[in-house]
């Protein structure tokens, strides 16, 4: 019998099972599928060679908890993050790194001082890059921020909170001044609101407390609804405003790192699931790949997980670190009622849609840009592919399907989108799309679902939860996943060191990863 068994091989699981595996406690960590990484992982692609991500996804400097298990991992070793300039005419030759700082102001701190020196960009632009918007809207009722097209930039602030801000927010082209005056009231309006009022805010949309509290459409629709896209998978009018109040407050009022935005430079099975497997393997943990659960029985002094292939697997605790689609089929095959298992079925999915391109031709130079009036929202240069062309990747957050798009159909689509945006643009010069749907990517975070996320205990004490899904204040993101399975596994220390080791008996082989 082993300490802890993981069901779930995703962020959460991973960051439960690396926490306790550091703390030398016997683990096994069973997954379904072949790989680790849940919904955050990549795979190669036959035809171009290329490492592509299952979808693009950002990390923003107030994800404490993803950077400390990122630390753990040895990947971002002392939380170091490659700084990425990009200059017209000029690539980014500097050695490769798994992250990039796309969005960040320079000269913040004595730490971010000491950090540039030791990893000095070969550009002017040191510390610092825009996040470009663009719109493909015929007109606007506010002055063109540069020259050349309809842009305007997001501008890292280099002040101190909430200073930083309101550097950023007035120097966006597409907000008239008055909005932007009305954007900083905002923000000192999070500043003064305590979280014992904010949950009432779980009960209408986010776009509807918007408009409440003095926000124009126009800053709705060009500032509000990119950043909730991007945080929270869900679009302004359908996400809840006191979970988006929260993301707000901690992007913009928590520290003057906490806006930055990094990127992988790399497949994102190389950020999190390689490392772990290999730590994991190292600290004797099991891992099983492979293996789905088909259920679980709950005892007095232990619990005991059967899965597909007949094989049981004995611990003195579990961590479920499923999503809620997944756990609610398990739960009732194991003839397991909880008064929050209830509430499951108003846990629905949120997709996203990623587009992969390979172009003769550098569409952009920008590594993130935003897009408006267009069903596509986001753009990333992904530089130059192992053939030696273009890539880039374009994602839609919330996507909603309409019906079954071919490949090709989506292509056309696409292209149009880009030329609206790009006008120098050429379709022909693109010889190879990839179309990616992860159609469960994240929860919806509908008003009123807020109530309705359980925590860490289940109910039966050796039986935990871990999740994006579960009560972390935060939506869907790798940092509350992370923190999820973090909380699990301290919970889980907590109670063996409450009942001494003494049933520790036997166990599988040290480090091992098996496949079925």
């Amino acid at each position: 019998m082993t300490d802890t068994v993981i069901v779930g091989g995703g962020i959460a699981g991973m960051s439960a099972a690396v926490s306790l595996a550091s703390a030398g406690k016997r683990i096994v960590l069973l997954e379904s599928r072949p790989h680790l990484g849940g919904r955050a992982w990549s795979y190669r692609d036959r035809e171009s060679g290329d490492h592509l991500d299952n979808g693009q996804h950002i990390m923003l400097g107030c994800y404490s908890a993803t950077f400390r298990f990122l630390r753990i991992l040895d990947v971002v070793p002392e939380g170091v993050v490659k700084l990425r300039v990009t200059v017209t005419g000029q690539e980014d030759v500097s050695p490769p790194h798994p992250l990039w700082a796309v969005f960040r102001g320079g000269g913040q701190s004595r730490f971010n001082k000491k950090r540039a020196a030791r990893h000095r960009s070969r550009t002017p632009n040191e510390g610092r890059t825009d996040i470009p918007l663009l719109s493909c809207m015929e007109r606007m009722t506010i002055p063109m921020r540069r020259a050349g097209g309809n842009t305007a930039v997001l501008r890292a602030g280099t002040l101190p909170v909430p200073f930083n801000t309101a550097q950023m927010v007035m120097g966006y082209g597409f907000l008239p001044v008055i909005d932007r005056w009305k954007v900083l009231r905002l923000a000192f309006r999070l500043a003064r609101m305590g979280r014992r009022i904010m949950p009432d805010l779980d009960t209408i949309p986010a776009a509807a407390w918007l408009r409440a509290v003095g926000q124009s459409d126009n800053a709705v629709r060009t500032l509000w609804n990119p950043i909730c896209l991007a945080t929270m998978n869900a679009d302004v009018e359908d996400a809840s405003a006191y979970l988006f109040a929260l993301v707000l407050r901690e992007i913009f009022l928590h520290n003057r790192q906490a806006q930055a935005v990094y990127l992988p430079a790399v497949g994102l099975s190389d950020i999190f699931a390689r490392p772990a497997a290999d730590y994991l393997t190292r600290h004797g943990a099991v891992i099983r790949l492979g293996r789905k659960v088909q259920s679980v029985s709950l005892h007095e002094d232990h619990v005991e997980v059967r899965c597909s292939d007949g094989s049981c697997q004995r611990a003195r605790y579990m961590i479920i670190a499923l999503p809620p689609w997944s756990l609610k089929p398990l739960l009732d095959a194991s003839g397991l009622r909880f008064l929050w298992a209830d509430d499951l079925p108003l846990f629905r999915p949120s997709s996203i849609l990623s587009i992969h391109l390979w172009s003769h031709d550098r569409i952009t130079d920008m590594p993130m840009t935003g897009l408006l009036s267009t069903r596509l929202q986001w753009v990333f240069d992904k530089g130059r592919s192992v053939e030696g062309m273009w890539r880039i990747a374009c994602t839609i957050s919330a996507y909603v399907e309409k019906g079954k798009e071919a490949e090709n159909e989506v292509g056309q689509w696409v292209f149009s989108d880009l030329q609206r945006v790009y006008p120098t643009f050429d379709p022909t010069s693109v010889f190879r799309v990839r179309v990616h749907r992860e159609r469960h990517a994240t929860v919806l975070h509908q008003p009123g679902l807020e109530a309705k996320r359980p925590g860490t205990g289940s109910g039966h004490r050796r039986f935990l939860l871990a999740g994006d899904w579960t009560a972390t204040n935060l939506p869907g993101t790798i940092e509350s996943a992370v923190i999820s399975g973090f909380r699990a596994a301290e919970t889980v220390l907590g109670s063996l060191l409450g009942e001494g080791n003494e049933n520790v008996v036997g166990g599988d082989a040290d480090g091992e990863v098996s496949h079925e």
